[in-house]
């Protein structure tokens, strides 16, 4: 026997492919799936269990409690820093900027349209006060400001808010969609009167509505393009009547305020005269001589 030592471990050869199979059922996991894994496979081959061990773990995400914990508008009970999601969700609304919003208006036939927040990016692109606040939309000529009473749902209430959008005429015309068309009853409903009573006196009369009639059908799409773009201006004016006469009744309740401080001023002042005239009419006590 030779007196060489043996070497203090023995390498047992492996193949190159358990290698690369072991490497490719682990790559691209997390080390708490790397962890899960591992823990599955012992229970699974070493333990003599069939059943593989998995511990769900409710793990929320960042996004997960945005969607619970979001408030389109906070309150001051919301501003409750009791808990660490309650502090992430107040620390993004802190971020949003809430002068104007957008809308996305996908799905405006069915009347449901959604509305969010503009985030630091948009403020300084200009979306949504310089370019419309549709996010499928980035048209930024004849844009118009909307003040939207923006109903919705949190919490399982109804709640309100009114908000500022900046649109193109052609998404005026989604927003007011619903009440365009009331406005097109109305005119259908009011022509067919008209109709309807002057049918039987005038034959030439209703020989006229019908050819203008048939011009209006016929015409183009860009005729009737200007066509919602008349009911969305036919809109515009009547908000801008309503927000005049808002004003005119904030100016009549200030002058009559106004009056009213005047009335209670010009009564002190009354009452101040009057018990200055009582002291000075009192006649002055003489005073004895000390000597006496």
């Amino acid at each position: 026997m030779s007196n060489n030592s043996l070497p203090g471990h023995f390498r047992i050869p492996i193949s190159s492919g358990i290698k690369n199979s072991f490497r490719n059922n682990v790559k691209g996991l997390d080390a708490y799936s790397r962890h899960k894994k591992f823990i599955n496979d012992y229970f699974l081959y070493y333990n003599g269990s069939n059943e593989k061990f998995q511990k769900e773990q409710n793990i929320q995400t960042e996004y997960d409690i945005l969607k619970k914990e979001f408030k389109f508008i906070r309150t001051e009970k919301d501003n409750d820093n009791s808990t660490w999601e309650k502090r992430i969700a107040k620390k993004y609304y802190d971020k949003l900027y809430k002068e104007y919003c957008l809308a996305n208006l996908k799905y405006y036939k069915e009347g449901k349209i959604a509305l969010r927040w503009r985030i630091e990016r948009e403020l300084i692109s200009g979306k949504g006060q310089f370019i419309c606040g549709n996010v499928d939309c980035s048209e930024s000529e004849n844009l118009h400001s909307w003040e939207v009473n923006f109903a919705y749902r949190e919490d399982n209430e109804k709640k309100n808010a009114l908000v500022k959008l900046r649109l193109c005429p052609k998404c005026s015309y989604k927003l007011n969609y619903k009440k365009i068309k009331q406005l097109k009853k109305q005119e259908k409903e009011e022509r067919k009167k008209l109709k309807h009573k002057h049918y039987s006196s005038d034959e030439d009369i209703d020989s006229n509505k019908r050819s203008k009639k048939r011009k209006h059908y016929g015409s183009s799409d860009n005729e009737y393009k200007h066509h919602k773009i008349d009911y969305v201006q036919q809109l515009i004016e009547e908000q801008e009547k309503e927000k005049k006469k808002v004003k005119f009744d904030d100016k009549q309740s200030l002058n009559q305020t106004e009056e009213l401080e005047k009335k209670e001023e010009q009564k002190k002042e009354d009452n101040y005269r009057i018990q200055a005239s009582e002291i000075w009419s009192k006649p002055i006590p003489k005073e004895e001589d000390e000597e006496k």
